[in-house]
């Protein structure tokens, strides 16, 4: 298993719908940039194989469906960086879980990725 920590917490699903289009470019571009380099750091390999991902969101708490979809511009990145085959169910097992932190400077987000099985399944 390889964990690393983004420094921003994941955004909402509402932060996420609501942005304008070039914020929500740029911000792609943010946790592109993010997971390129956690990549780097932790020499994690390319995807081969379905993939566990458990994100823990250090922020303000929020409802089960905004943690979720909130995670999209991290599993976007994930899969454009190769650390996974695909973000589909047939790849990718999904967990999320969020822990209190008022203190907007202490907001992180931070992930785990554990591969399973050895070549697809």
């Amino acid at each position: 298993m390889v964990e690393f920590t983004i420094n921003k917490a994941t955004p909402s699903l509402n932060t996420w719908q609501r942005m304008h289009f070039r914020t929500r470019h740029k911000a792609k571009k943010w946790w592109l940039e993010q997971v390129w380099a956690a990549k780097q750091e932790h020499s994690i390999t390319d995807a081969k194989c379905k993939r566990k991902v458990i994100v823990t969101r250090y922020g303000k708490m929020m409802d089960a469906d905004n943690l979720a979809a909130g995670c999209k511009p991290l599993l976007d990145a994930m899969v454009k960086c190769e650390l996974l085959v695909d973000d589909s169910p047939e790849w990718l097992i999904l967990e999320t879980q969020q822990v209190e932190e008022n203190r907007p400077k202490q907001a992180k987000t931070v992930v785990k990725v554990e591969q399973i099985g050895g070549s697809h399944g």
